[in-house]
């Protein structure tokens, strides 16, 4: 190629090796670009005479920075999910140790519904998103795609993309209720109730939790190496709230009278119960065990603390900013799909 002769980025890309978003990064002065490789690009643009038009930057050459970390509204509201929101803390961590920042939102406006997504995007405020948030609107997606922003999804698969087509990161939730299931059933427990985390009082509602799905799944292949039927009667739904769980507890008192193990399925759900199973006068562990999920840090601060399913939350988060780190550099590897396998913590609730 003669020096001056059209170059365009993607020519040099394919001369340095790397790809044409890293050219453009490069010779916008990216931090997230190694210095060497940097050095390589502009040497290389400029002995080919190639000019660079900061005024005419397609979106794709801006680079902010910045990171969009976006959640369902739910995760707002304290004790919802106490494990998600700690999740959020650790991504705006892991981001910052790569030295990307960081905007918390939500994936919606609370009072018109516009998509907090589009005009992110629309404002080129972001370089690329993390997603904790799985019924994302398919529209969203697509002008994403159409955009060509990197997108990690972490915690809970999309509802509306193939799961081998996304970068995905997730807890293997079957194999926490399996764990939770397997110990209370080794613990000696035989009638052994489950609260099926739920965004309503019905299980599977539509737009339901599927890690609620997943963990009950691993629930029953316990119960089946065991050798104890299947009793649908001891799943119930619950949202995961404080308060709902309590006057759960109350309002079916035959059943949590009958029952002599419970897996939780989120630790603020196991919260509520511990206090309504007081006020029955049911003794814990000594006359029924429980099991939550999350392993939060509250864990230890009921008394006897509470036995629960430990996420690797910051593996999660450490894993799904790397690997949005490499995207924006440039890389064309495959989607990961990355399913981290849970550990029982076992404390007093659960304690024989």
């Amino acid at each position: 190629m003669k020096k001056g002769q059209s170059v365009t980025i993607r020519d040099i890309a394919r001369m340095a090796g790397v790809s044409h978003a890293t050219v453009s990064r490069a010779l916008n002065g990216s931090p997230l670009v190694k210095d060497d490789t940097k050095q390589k690009i502009r040497a290389l643009a400029e002995s080919l005479q190639f000019s660079f038009n900061t005024g005419a930057r397609s979106l794709r050459g801006v680079q902010t920075g910045i990171v969009a970390v976006i959640y369902p509204a739910f995760m707002d509201v304290f004790g919802s999910s106490l494990y998600a929101q700690q999740l959020l803390l650790d991504l705006r961590r892991a981001l910052e140790a790569l030295e990307l920042d960081t905007i918390l939102i939500g994936a919606y406006n609370d009072g018109t519904g516009e998509s907090h997504v589009r005009r992110l995007i629309r404002q080129n405020r972001v370089d690329g998103f993390l997603l904790v948030h799985g019924d994302l609107r398919q529209d969203d997606y697509r002008v994403i795609q159409e955009h060509r922003l990197p997108l990690v999804q972490l915690h809970t698969p999309p509802r509306h993309s193939p799961a081998e087509e996304v970068d995905l990161f997730l807890t293997d939730n079957e194999e926490g209720g399996y764990l939770a299931a397997r110990h209370l059933l080794q613990g000696g427990c035989r009638t052994l109730g489950v609260l099926q985390m739920s965004r309503s009082f019905q299980l599977n509602p539509p737009g339901g939790s599927r890690e609620g799905s997943a963990r009950t799944a691993g629930y029953r292949r316990a119960l089946e190496e065991g050798g104890i039927p299947f009793d649908p009667e001891l799943v119930r739904p619950c949202p995961c709230d404080y308060q709902e769980a309590y006057r759960l507890v109350l309002r079916e008192r035959e059943f949590f009278s009958r029952i002599d193990g419970l897996f939780a399925q989120a630790d603020i759900i196991a919260f509520g119960v511990m206090e309504g199973l007081r006020e029955l006068g049911r003794r814990i562990p000594e006359e029924v065990k429980i099991v939550g999920f999350d392993d939060s840090p509250l864990c230890l601060m009921p008394h006897p603390a509470l036995s629960s399913i430990h996420q690797p939350r910051e593996e999660l988060a450490r894993g799904a900013a790397r690997r949005l780190k490499d995207l924006l550099e440039g890389s064309q590897s495959p989607p990961e799909n990355r399913l981290l396998p849970p550990r029982l913590v076992v404390r007093g609730s659960s304690e024989t």
